[in-house]
């Protein structure tokens, strides 16, 4: 393709042109296939592997699994027994005190925090002086630091400890 120098559409704009077109469309694409993979994640999260195979599939499809009940037993206590187990990682310590109504101030402050962030688990707990309020379960350092960023304007005292922490959710 050869354009005359006068003419308005240069080779390099059409090519700038087609590639930004392009782009545009390869972005719509990916944000509508994140999207379907969200939505598809989020209703399978936190739900029984054997609930979710015995419910009918697109078109009213389905099939059947013949299993021992030894196997379901055996998910369902692996399951109960993951949650006991704790691995090392990151809380975010929202109070800290020895005073002598810490006791009560930690109380309050924890069944406040429940309501303000239902979705965040609280630990109360005491160490000889101490009362102590910690929140969330966290492997990585980053991750507690988001929730600290997020919890700064309402706990300005807040910051991250190392602890044992129960299993995130995955």
């Amino acid at each position: 393709m050869h354009f005359n120098s006068g003419s308005m559409l240069s080779e390099k704009n059409i090519k700038f042109l087609l590639f930004t077109t392009f782009i545009c469309f390869a972005m719509s694409v990916s944000q509508k296939v994140s999207a379907q993979e969200t939505e598809f994640r989020d209703t399978i999260v936190r739900q029984d592997i054997f609930t979710i195979l015995s419910q009918p599939g697109r078109g009213g499809s389905s099939f059947s699994i013949k299993q021992s009940p030894h196997i379901t037993n055996a998910f369902y206590n692996y399951i109960e027994n993951a949650s006991k187990k704790r691995i090392n990682g990151f809380r975010v310590r929202i109070f800290f005190d020895n005073k002598q109504d810490a006791r009560e101030m930690s109380l309050n402050l924890e069944n406040s925090f429940r309501e303000l962030y239902p979705g965040i688990a609280v630990y109360r707990t005491y160490t000889n002086p101490y009362f102590k309020v910690t929140v969330g379960d966290f492997r990585t350092r980053s991750d507690a630091m988001r929730l600290l960023k997020q919890l700064e304007s309402n706990y300005q005292s807040a910051f991250i400890v190392r602890e044992h922490i129960n299993f995130p959710p995955l």
